[in-house]
């Protein structure tokens, strides 16, 4: 799988089927791409390890001066969470800046954001073992053994309003929440097996791990995360999150020297930053600058050999020039990093 940092990124794959070479490479490239994706999906542990990413990209947004800690309020010194630092990032979440200083407001604002990072990337959380459509914003009312699933929707289809966030309830469920605490959100997210899982990146166990875990018995169990997703283990560069976010909306939407210049950005604070070195070549890679696609994706690769994501879209651009050996070289390192 990509590498993942402490802020949000995509895995930014080239289209394996916008070949305009021969019949054999663009059926032999389909063949890649589809074991491609069959491997992503079924990578021991990919999806987990996804999820507990993601709840410590949304904590690393920010630092908390006084988090939730083993079910009571209490300073936590390595917590790294604070909401002056954040409120104006999430308030573009939700276009409200009304955002307050306390746990319970913020972490609506928290939910909300990673539940758009799957929003924004959702093919990739699927490919990995994600149910269809299935993450919601989870929270409690007064009764922390309820919890209700909602979806995040315009102001004029709410029922109701959490610190500018707006959501229409989808389910009900008798379970009990994390720590027992009532007036509180965070993320359900369903795997493919049924499996439901929990991710709540304003909540750490007391030693700067995020909270996460799978619903069981009727209650949520916490299961202890890896300790490569601590939340003190990096410290994010807020500029270089903004330029790459908006360089990958700018990529969705088509715009890709708009694209190549957010990624540009995001290598002028890190010249080492391999993903943004892939997602510019693939912007250049849809603009049909071939030959200028393959020197990102080459730069990508010899900052981090083991990204497997630029090794298809190497294979993808050499197949694209009609150098199948390369591709075929290409590809198969990248099935073997997966």
């Amino acid at each position: 799988m990509p590498n993942p940092q402490a802020y949000s990124r995509a895995a930014q794959m080239v289209p394996g089927f916008a070949l305009t070479t021969g019949f054999s490479i663009k059926r032999f490239a389909s063949v890649i791409l589809l074991l491609f994706s069959t491997v992503f999906a079924v990578t021991a542990d990919a999806f987990t390890d996804r999820l507990q990413w993601l709840a410590k990209e949304i904590a690393c947004i920010g630092t908390y001066s006084n988090a939730e800690v083993g079910g009571g309020t209490k300073d936590d010194p390595t917590d790294y969470y604070k909401p002056s630092d954040i409120r104006e990032y999430l308030a573009n979440q939700s276009g409200d800046r009304t955002q307050t200083t306390t746990f319970y407001g913020v972490c609506f604002n928290y939910a909300q954001a990673a539940y758009n990072n799957i929003l924004n990337y959702q093919s990739y959380y699927e490919n990995l073992g994600m149910k269809k459509s299935g993450w919601y914003i989870a929270m409690t009312y007064d009764n922390p053994n309820v919890i209700t699933l909602n979806d995040p929707v315009s102001k004029d289809k709410s029922t109701l309003k959490r610190n500018g966030v707006y959501l229409k309830e989808n389910t009900r469920f008798n379970v009990q929440a994390h720590g027992n605490v009532p007036n509180h959100a965070w993320l359900w997210v369903y795997g493919k097996d049924g499996t439901i899982y929990w991710i709540d990146p304003t909540w750490t166990d007391g030693n700067g791990y995020v909270w996460w875990g799978v619903v069981q018995n009727g209650k949520e169990v916490q299961w202890n995360p890896s300790k490569e997703y601590c939340v003190v283990s990096i410290t994010p560069n807020n500029e270089s999150f903004a330029y790459f976010n908006r360089g990958n909306e700018y990529q969705n939407k088509k715009m890709y020297d708009q694209a190549i210049a957010d990624y540009t950005q995001v290598i002028r604070l890190d010249p080492n930053d391999a993903d943004a070195y892939n997602s510019r070549g693939k912007a250049y890679f849809d603009k049909t600058l071939i030959d200028r696609a393959i020197e990102e994706f080459t730069t990508a690769l010899r900052i981090d050999p083991n990204l497997a994501i630029g090794y298809y879209n190497r294979g993808v651009a050499y197949f694209n020039k009609g150098n199948s050996d390369r591709a075929i070289a290409d590809f198969s390192q990248a099935i073997r990093l997966v």
